[in-house]
């Protein structure tokens, strides 16, 4: 989709995002089974870790995400006049340069942000008794066996991209908004999205409810920084998989360390020069992603030129 004149209303294409946003969240409270409550037992606590739980959830958002796929590529198709198999390529839910061309934007992509977590993937394989490889053993194993694991890098990830991106950025695109509105505005849809967190903390700890409110914030926060990085890369990019290994792999290295963590390991050798390391990384790793931010999302079938 290449600067398009305006072809539907920016107030639809808002109304749009709302309502798949609130599909998104709002499916999880229509049925008891899928529906937060408050802990009966000790058991309840960790109710959102039970693997039925999270079975019945996942097939809610998965449902949740196909309604607003599908009402997107109405639209997309309806306002271009294309193909049902080229609106879904506009949607960038398959890639236009073939395999090989994906991969290689993937690789560079993923290298890219890999250059950004330089500290944390440091500190995940390294700090403590040497090269850790048997720890990707074992987190591959965790999203195979585990349901947890399945949520938080396949589900979370797959479902999330595919309605806060692929099914939101393209109605700005037809709506005619600039880059730049599309990058900045859509992801907080996306950080709006995580509010429903504060009712299942609440849930859980009524009387905490000032750090559910502390920690609502600062999710809000993280997800809709990392949302403007998507929909950056998904604009020059084209493909929607592209961000959805970038967010997969976010969920499972995590928020960078930034304390002391020279005494939290075993068989570290080096001392405080452990921390120091670990911030060189993380300096080296922002600097880098400045100054290779555009040439490694440059893309050759983006869904938006600028």
């Amino acid at each position: 989709m290449a600067n398009p004149a305006a072809l539907i209303s920016p107030t639809l294409a808002t109304t749009l995002c709302i309502f798949h946003t609130s599909l998104y969240v709002g499916v999880l409270y229509l049925f008891p089974s899928t529906r937060p409550r408050a802990p009966i037992n000790p058991s309840d606590i960790q109710r959102h870790n039970d693997p039925n739980y999270i079975r019945l959830r996942s097939r809610a958002v998965t449902f949740a995400t196909i309604t607003s796929l599908l009402v997107t590529l109405c639209i997309v198709k309806n306002a271009t006049g294309l193909s049902w198999l080229v609106a879904q390529e506009e949607m960038g839910l398959w890639p236009k340069v073939g395999l090989w061309g994906w991969l290689k934007e993937v690789g560079m992509v993923m290298g890219l942000v890999w250059w950004l977590f330089m500290g944390s993937l440091w500190e995940r394989f390294v700090v403590g008794e040497g090269w850790r490889w048997g720890e990707l053993r074992q987190d591959w194993e965790k999203v195979r066996y585990s349901w947890v694991g399945w949520k938080n890098i396949v589900v979370g990830p797959v479902t999330e991209e595919l309605v806060f991106r692929a099914a939101m950025v393209p109605l700005h695109v037809l709506a005619g908004r600039s880059f730049g509105s599309i990058v900045w505005t859509t992801p907080l849809f996306f950080g709006i999205g995580h509010f429903h967190h504060l009712y299942e903390f609440y849930l859980r700890n009524p009387a905490r409810l000032a750090l559910g409110v502390i920690q609502t914030l600062f999710q809000f926060a993280y997800t809709t920084m990392f949302g403007w990085f998507a929909v950056f890369v998904f604009l020059r990019t084209g493909c929607v998989w592209t961000v959805i290994l970038v967010h997969a792999f976010c969920n499972y290295i995590g928020l960078p360390t930034f304390g002391r963590i020279h005494n939290q390991y075993e068989g570290v050798v080096w001392g405080r020069w452990v921390d120091y390391v670990l911030w060189a990384g993380h300096v080296a790793g922002l600097m880098g992603f400045y100054k290779m931010l555009w040439p490694l999302t440059e893309g050759r079938e983006p869904l938006m030129r600028i």
